[in-house]
């Protein structure tokens, strides 16, 4: 059995924290520019998902989802309700464990399976395996795709965190990853591939909604996780919120980014190449 009480001596780069304190849209190539040049991705994508896109010039269509559609959704109601498994996820720890920990100068300390190092992203536990089950493989696929294609926003989620830290103590923010995960989840009751508080559900073959093309490809649905992450980390600071009220602006959050796009314009999709 490994130590679970092994002290770590890893201390993250990224965030402070503990395991006590922690329990783009683009229509066209001006639009896809504007998010280029904006100071960061998310930030821009929650701002214009919040205030601009409230409305929609052309009638939306409800309707059920294209082959492609369906096609993409099985595959992210698989990966969802993939268990983590040692031989299989243990590299995606791994690789989480490098981007978030690593110096300046890219060196990351020995990668501990179980660490409080852990709790300082924001795991409620010092085994990240023991919250992943929520979100599946899945949730470690997310992780890894804002790590990699939206540093930006992290670093600015993060500072964010030391800030609110700073100003009103440790019970001033959300849990990083636990928020990551949760979002992997929600969105995927969103587009009906898993009820909540239950399992696995073939409902999506049948389900009326005007933004299907939100799940186009996997990378649209990624880049929309990551919309949904700005938004949140906006609505914490609007409502000055603490731990104790995660569920609720996680669940604010979730009808906010909803009720948007369901106004969405005809062809408006996340795009990681105008995110760039």
């Amino acid at each position: 059995m490994p130590n679970h009480h092994a002290q770590s001596r890893a201390q993250p780069s990224m965030y402070q924290g503990n395991c006590r304190t922690q329990r783009g849209y683009a229509t066209d190539a001006t639009y896809a520019t504007t998010m280029r040049g904006s100071g960061f991705p998310g930030q821009k994508l929650a701002t214009d998902l919040v205030y601009q896109l409230g409305f929609s010039v052309t009638p939306l269509v409800q309707r059920v989802p294209s082959r492609r559609e369906a096609m993409v959704l099985r595959g992210l109601q698989e990966s969802l309700t993939t268990h983590y498994a040692e031989e299989t996820h243990r590299g995606h720890l791994e690789r989480i464990w490098e981007l978030v920990f690593s110096d300046e100068s890219g060196r990351a300390p020995p990668f501990e399976r179980y660490s409080s190092a852990w709790c300082a992203f924001g795991f409620q536990q010092r085994d990240p395996s023991a919250d992943i089950r929520g979100g599946g493989e899945l949730s470690l696929d997310f992780m890894l795709y804002l790590l990699n294609n939206h540093r930006p926003l992290v670093e600015r989620i993060l500072r964010a965190h030391r800030r609110r830290a700073a100003q009103r103590g440790p019970y001033a923010n959300y849990p990083f990853a636990c928020a990551a995960i949760g979002i992997t989840r929600k969105l995927a009751e969103v587009f009906r591939i898993v009820q909540p508080h239950r399992g696995a559900t073939d409902e999506y073959e049948v389900a009326l909604k005007p933004f299907w093309q939100c799940v186009h490809s996997k990378t649209t649905f990624m880049e929309l996780a990551c919309a949904m992450f700005s938004l949140l980390d906006h609505k914490w600071d609007a409502a000055e919120a603490s731990y104790m009220d995660f569920n609720r602006i996680m669940g604010e959050t979730v009808t906010a980014l909803v009720d948007n796009l369901e106004r969405l314009p005809l062809g408006i999709t996340p795009s990681g190449e105008s995110l760039g």
